[in-house]
């Protein structure tokens, strides 16, 4: 009797330490799940954080690719006898549903002498992370086509990269715009004067251009054009058609545009004015680099030369943005 009371104890016992390692080890795999999916959250969250950082870091630099390009293209002719200085006002509004709407907004002043000599300034109010009372920075360029130089200033620094290529570049592209307007004016003028034309419209009707004839912007007369492209209805799997459009006025007086506006219903509006238009002489000093400056010259063999083929690359592309 004795001896089956003792085998019972034994087995309960038996029982007893089973089920405690049995819920020891249930404890240590809802630990390990718990640390698991914890892992797996922070790990989602830091990847979500690099997307966004990544998203944010494209939308950064494809705007200031997108305003290095509007600030470059004034470079990229070389225009005498035209002097004046302005400001523009780009404007990039995203409008929601709901009747929200997001509004980035960023000035930057030009000027150009006689000459041909020309000045852009450009503060970066709200590009990406920097807003009007952060670290926005500043870009000034300078191009002058009579001596053949081209600047790069960084007001923060007081230094001036110079580029004696671009500066080539302007000064072959004066010449050749000097060589131009001297054969247009040997030629008798044989074109007459044509009334607003109609509109011209693509064989599959995708593509559809206006003149919108003439007027008056900021005290000069300029020519609009409007090029409007149709998605046809289903094509992006959209049910109706989507209309983007271009508009555009260009000044004969000042040879450049003065107002853009770009119309797409999937991103919304951007629109570019010059604004405050003085056809005075700007002040000469504006296309000096000024004296307190360093002067870094980018062909000059003392220069450091970029470390690694990702440099090279990155300094590559600069140089075609900028030209």
């Amino acid at each position: 009797m004795a001896a089956r009371k003792a085998e019972m104890a034994e087995r309960t016992a038996k029982r007893q330490t089973e089920a405690v390692r049995r819920k020891a080890e249930f404890a240590k795999r809802a630990e390990e799940r718990k640390l698991e999916n914890e892992k797996t959250r922070v790990e989602r969250e830091a990847a979500a954080t690099r997307r966004a950082a990544e998203a944010e870091k494209r939308r950064t630099e494809g705007t200031f690719r997108l305003l290095s390009s509007r600030m470059s293209s004034n470079f990229r002719n070389v225009v005498k006898g035209a002097p004046y200085s302005a400001r523009s006002i780009t404007e990039y509004i995203q409008k929601f549903v709901d009747g929200n709407q997001i509004v980035r907004r960023n000035e930057s002043a030009h000027y150009r002498d006689s000459e041909g000599r020309l000045r852009v300034e450009q503060q970066l109010n709200n590009i990406g992370k920097w807003s009007a009372s952060g670290d926005a920075p500043r870009i000034v360029m300078i191009g002058d086509p009579v001596s053949g130089e081209y600047y790069n200033l960084d007001p923060r620094t007081r230094t001036a990269v110079k580029n004696v290529g671009l500066g080539r570049n302007l000064a072959q592209q004066r010449l050749r715009q000097e060589a131009k307007t001297a054969d247009l004016a040997a030629r008798p003028s044989t074109a007459p004067a044509t009334a607003r034309a109609a509109a011209q419209v693509s064989d599959d009707g995708r593509r559809r251009i206006e003149n919108l004839g003439s007027q008056r912007i900021e005290g000069v007369e300029a020519v609009g054009k409007r090029i409007t492209r149709t998605i046809p209805a289903g094509e992006i799997g959209n049910t109706l058609p989507i209309e983007i459009t271009d508009e555009s006025w260009y000044s004969p007086e000042l040879q450049m545009m003065v107002m853009t506006k770009h119309h797409d219903p999937r991103e919304g509006d951007t629109i570019y004015r010059l604004t405050n238009i003085n056809r005075s002489e700007p002040n000469r000093s504006l296309f000096q680099v000024p004296a307190d400056y360093r002067v870094i010259d980018s062909s000059s063999p003392e220069t450091t030369p970029p470390k690694t083929k990702t440099e090279k690359v990155k300094r590559s592309k600069s140089e075609v943005v900028i030209e």
